[in-house]
């Protein structure tokens, strides 16, 4: 099952207002659940604490790799949680 087949089989149960389809009943785009996306930020959220941890723990036992991994972490997490929250797409404009 393809993604677009998917898309088309959920526009089509959900009717012709559903916002996956335009007026002419075609399939406009796939956007991303925001519960997934509330899920994703919330493992970020835990690799960035992690990462803070890794970084103290290689600042106070003198681990420089342990630092540099720890800071890489807090980086990507942060990225990634504050990607995942910003909300993307059109809004309704009625």
């Amino acid at each position: 099952m393809t993604r677009v087949g998917h898309a088309a089989r959920l526009a089509e149960s959900r009717g012709r207002n559903h916002p996956l389809r335009n007026g002419r009943g075609l399939v406009v785009r796939w956007r991303m659940c925001s519960d997934i996306r509330v899920v994703i930020a919330s493992i970020a959220a835990f690799v960035m604490l992690g990462g803070i941890f890794a970084t103290i723990h290689g600042l106070l036992f003198n681990l420089p790799e342990v630092s540099r991994y720890g800071v890489a972490a807090v980086l990507a997490g942060a990225t990634c949680t504050a990607t995942m929250l910003i909300p993307w797409g059109a809004r309704d404009e009625s």
